[in-house]
């Protein structure tokens, strides 16, 4: 592959980048586990017409007991929502999209 497949943040999403903090939350929003998002790069493969091409992001949580029935991850700055997932959603490796949607 050739040419430039680095991420560029969109506005409001500024913090969403290599190093942010990514948080495994509880059904109280307690914090479960903690983890950094990896290098990003865009893929054009799974464009959205209104958002452009992603930048995708690896994480991952290590030594999580998946416990309960519901769970939520929170990416980048503390006050951003938290997206909710199950627990199955969890045990496949979830997708967590920045605009809240999945």
């Amino acid at each position: 592959m050739t040419g430039d497949f680095s991420c560029v943040a969109k506005p409001g999403y500024e913090d969403i980048t290599q190093g942010a903090t990514v948080e495994l939350l509880d059904t109280q929003g307690g914090v479960i586990a903690t983890s950094q998002l990896g290098t990003g790069s865009s893929d054009s493969k799974i464009r959205n017409p209104t958002m452009g091409d992603p930048c995708i992001f690896e994480f991952s949580l290590a030594n999580v007991a998946i416990s309960q029935a519901t769970y939520s991850i929170r990416v980048g700055k503390p006050d951003r929502t938290p997206i909710p997932f199950t627990a199955e959603d969890l045990n496949r490796g979830p997708l967590v999209f920045v605009d809240g949607k999945r």
